[in-house]
């Protein structure tokens, strides 16, 4: 088989490659497919004519930063795969192996191979992925910088589902001027029904078609939308989509009979969008810009993986639809939609889990995203996401803009801009901003959910409370917003009601750590330390990256003396390092660091810390706590004691401050509390 691209020969990072040739069927579109992300690879076609095979392969392992070994029972017996990798051990070189069917490592590459870690790549259904970021950790030719800045979990965590979703009156601060004058026309789309699961989130994809219209506010919703112009219904019947555009008084407008079969579902989608246009009296250029060459299997695997993401934000459903976008891209490695898909989906995991991984593999995708598909407004929204989540604020205030100059009425770069400018400071802004969204689609429940959750991250308990009821009506299967509901009664004080919402959130979905998290904090405030850090293990176990468990672990232990804090609050500051590199500017984990230093009496560091927090976040509730706790945890009570003031004036009730244990110290040495009986 023909060699598929020249073997690199620059100066930069670069994988070797050890194959044996009886598998270049499977291993060259690979190699092409790592190009294309970036990687630089030198195999077996960068031998010179005339050089002397051995040693030029030699000089390629010593230059290399990974030898890549696809290890198959053809390698295996190859005594130039044998030597290579041989020699790549000799070199202490970082060696990725692949295995690409079930076999057993022969007796020498057993002693150097056994303890790697290694890929599985017919077992591993995010496969692509998981290779991408293991080679392209030092090797990727155009490395994006990471310069970071989030808040981290509480001490009662919000399960915060910042997940913007991938494809989605006037302005009430800044809005994007459209060419034309045309007041906006407003359109629902229903859930197309069928019979066929292939067919399952065409009307998402019709969504993002249209939204390049400037001038249509368009959504699915399945709920009554009386403020809609017209809405589209639709079902296919016998491989034919049959489409209605009806007014606001139910009068149809125009039927539409279009082939849907299964091998033509994009062509469709796109057909039905022409037509729609047309009959609304809009143009119909922006649709060229978003003519993307897919297979029709391929297509309904991502609408099947889209329409997961869109409905639910379950760690269920992100997982599935993490598998599918992956299958998509590894039969279509151009297809900006899927990228765009499984950066959302990585950002979405990582919120929770805090793994590296997962944001490695979000930068990676998004940015492939936007190299292939810069004018689709979804691939900016997940853009925006990732900048806004690693701390490039002002990068995602750009790139939600682009969003809204591609699509004017997208809910996602509404509610990412709300939440990137409540991340700069501007929470006037970004309360208007997640208003906007609400306006331009008042039944959808992630529009409500994020304001919830900036109303609560500025002490407004009721409002939030109001605000994730009326969100978890919309979508009552989310345990994400039950949690959520769980936590602003906790903060109102009915601890009783609190308890009752998370354990209704644990039942509806088991996979969210932070539901356990709050659990904890229930029986840590009842003084059930042993009980408090159970749960804590529990959210632990589903989430092993995030720093804010094992925290809490030693807290529970730390307060109680019921067993050693230390190799907890150790574990702890490893983790919350880690997340610092990602987010250097993450004043909320900076403060926990802070006090666990401070538990563990060092007090220099803790200091230093402490300083850094409150430079960049005095005013900052969950900072103020943290701070408030390290200063009692070094003894100095007099600081404690001005910050504790610093705390209620923030929000943070007098009698949530007396349940918890962290506070006992300060309230022993002063009465000053002891007359207020109720939250301020």
């Amino acid at each position: 088989m023909e060699k598929p691209f020249p073997a690199y020969m620059g100066d930069d990072p670069y994988v070797f490659v050890c194959y044996a040739h009886a598998n270049e069927g499977i291993v060259y579109p690979e190699l092409t497919w790592l190009r294309e992300q970036g990687v630089n690879i030198w195999y077996d076609e960068g031998i010179s004519a005339g050089r002397i095979w051995r040693t030029e392969v030699g000089e390629a392992i010593k230059r290399a930063t990974r030898v890549l070994f696809y290890i198959s029972k053809a390698s295996l017996v190859s005594d130039h795969c044998s030597g290579e990798i041989n020699y790549a051990l000799d070199q202490s070189k970082d060696i990725l192996p692949v295995y690409l069917e079930d076999t057993q490592l022969t007796t020498d590459l057993q002693v150097g191979l056994s303890s790697i870690q290694a890929l599985h790549r017919d077992k591993d259904p995010r496969y692509l992925d998981h290779l991408l970021v293991a080679v392209t950790a030092t090797v990727r030719s155009t490395p994006v910088a990471l310069n970071p800045s989030r808040p981290a979990r509480s001490k009662l965590p919000v399960y915060l589902m910042l997940m913007i979703g991938l494809v989605f009156s006037l302005a009430i601060s800044w809005r994007y001027q459209t060419e034309s004058e045309t007041e906006a026309i407003n359109l629902v789309i229903e859930p197309i029904a069928s019979d066929s699961e292939a067919s399952s989130g065409l009307e998402y994809e019709i969504q993002r078609l249209l939204a390049t219209s400037p001038n249509l506010v368009v959504r699915v919703s399945d709920g009554p939308a009386p403020q809609a112009d017209y809405t589209l219904q639709g079902e296919i019947v016998d491989d034919v989509l049959i489409s209605r555009l009806v007014d606001r008084d139910g009068a149809s407008i125009e039927t539409w009979q279009i082939p849907s079969l299964p091998n033509n579902l994009s062509t469709a989608a796109r057909t039905q969008t022409g037509d729609l246009l047309i009959s609304l009296g809009l143009s119909t250029d922006a649709l060229s810009q978003l003519d993307e060459e897919i297979s029709p299997q391929t297509f309904r695997t991502y609408l099947a993986a889209n329409a997961l993401l869109r409905r639910s934000h379950t760690l269920e459903a992100l997982e599935s639809a993490a598998t599918g976008f992956s299958r998509v891209l590894k039969e279509a490695p151009s297809y900006a939609p899927a990228h765009a898909g499984l950066c959302s989906t990585y950002l979405g995991l990582y919120l929770d889990s805090r793994a590296e991984t997962n944001i490695q593999l979000a930068e990676t995708h998004c940015h492939r995203a936007l190299t292939l598909g810069g004018q689709d407004a979804t691939v900016h929204n997940a853009l925006g996401m990732l900048y806004r989540e690693t701390g490039q604020a002002q990068k995602g205030i750009d790139s939600y803009k682009r969003s809204l100059e591609l699509a004017p009425y997208s809910t996602d770069a509404m509610r990412g801009l709300a939440a990137t400018m409540a991340r700069m400071g501007a929470n006037t802004e970004a309360k208007k901003w997640y208003r906007e969204a609400i306006t331009v689609d008042p039944n959808h429940w992630e529009n409500y959910q994020a304001l919830g959750i900036h109303q609560f991250s500025k002490a407004e308990f009721a409002p939030a409370l109001e605000t994730f009821q009326t969100a978890s009506t919309l979508a009552p299967d989310e345990g994400g917003i039950l949690n959520n509901i769980g936590s602003a009664y906790f903060m109102l004080g009915d601890y009783k009601q609190a308890v009752v919402i998370w354990r209704q959130a644990a039942e509806l979905d088991p996979g969210i750590a932070g539901i356990y998290g709050n659990l904890g904090t229930s029986y840590f405030y009842q003084r059930e330390f042993e009980a408090a850090a159970e749960m804590y293990q529990k959210g632990h176990a589903i989430a092993p990256d995030n720093y804010i468990y094992p925290g809490l672990i030693g807290e529970s232990y730390y307060v109680s003396q019921l067993r050693d804090y230390a190799p907890h609050f150790r574990q702890a500051i490893e983790l919350a390092l880690r997340q610092l590199g990602i987010d250097p500017n993450d004043y909320i984990t900076v403060a926990n660091v802070a006090a666990y230093y401070a538990a563990l009496g060092d007090r220099e560091n803790a200091q230093i810390f402490i300083d850094r927090a409150m430079s960049t976040a005095s005013n900052d509730m969950d900072v103020v706590y943290y701070v408030t706790i390290s200063y009692a945890r070094l003894g100095d009570i007099k600081t404690a004691n001005q910050t504790l003031n610093n705390l209620i004036t923030l929000g943070y009730g007098r009698k949530l401050l007396k349940l918890d244990a962290n506070f006992d110290v300060l309230f022993e040495s002063s009465a000053q509390f002891e007359k207020e009986d109720a939250d301020p």
